[in-house]
């Protein structure tokens, strides 16, 4: 009998850690982005640090890829509709310069887009495209997307509505 009384108190108070453990209160338990700098269509330098203080939607594509296709429309509505709340959509093209100016023309692409490298990619553990994080005013990541699918959009705006709370 005491030793089913001690099993429950151990499990009700692993469960309580495990829970503490996941809790997303003030960026607990977040990994910390790591900072690049990246030169964007017009040649100017990006640094991803010197754009803390705003959420951060980052995404890892290129030209040939179906699913980045698909979301690019929806990043560029999502940056219509954040952008006057101080959220930025930056596209890291893992493509040349001029074939990410012409597909950016050709999508008209409203937000930043810079040449990406693979060393960036591999640093950021990117293994497929489109990959999609969301970071917080801190540059912490709040969130990571693998692929797309229609209704993703919902999803990411979640997690913007959520970063912009903090």
């Amino acid at each position: 009998m005491m030793r089913r009384y001690h099993i429950a108190i151990i499990t009700i108070i692993l469960f309580s850690v495990l829970m503490l453990g996941c809790s997303r209160d003030a960026g607990k338990g977040r990994k910390m982005s790591i900072d690049f700098t990246l030169t964007d269509l017009e040649g100017q330098s990006f640094t991803l640090y010197d754009n803390k203080g705003k959420v951060i939607v980052m995404d890892f594509w290129a030209t040939w890829c179906a699913p980045c296709r698909s979301e690019i429309p929806e990043l560029t509505k999502i940056s219509n509709e954040y952008k006057e709340k101080g959220v930025i959509v930056i596209g890291i093209g893992l493509d040349d310069k001029e074939r990410l100016a012409d597909f950016s023309r050709e999508y008209s692409i409203n937000y930043d887009i810079l040449v990406g490298t693979q060393d960036i990619a591999k640093r950021y553990g990117v293994k497929g495209i489109p990959t999609t994080y969301i970071l917080d005013k801190t540059g912490r990541i709040v969130k990571k997307f693998v692929g797309y699918m229609p209704g993703m959009e919902k999803e990411i705006k979640k997690a913007i509505d959520e970063a912009l709370k903090e």
